[in-house]
């Protein structure tokens, strides 16, 4: 569905959770992160 937007609730800090962790220990990570058009992450 093209008109639709994919956003995704982390709940983790993007730069260094997502980015630095999840990166470099899971390689699907930066697959899916590709399919996403919002990620929200948590407040610090």
């Amino acid at each position: 569905m093209p008109q639709k937007n994919i956003w995704c609730y982390t709940g983790y800090t993007f730069d260094t959770d997502v980015m630095d962790k999840m990166c470099k220990n899971w390689e699907e990570t930066p697959e899916l992160l590709s399919y996403l058009d919002v990620i929200v992450d948590r407040k610090i």
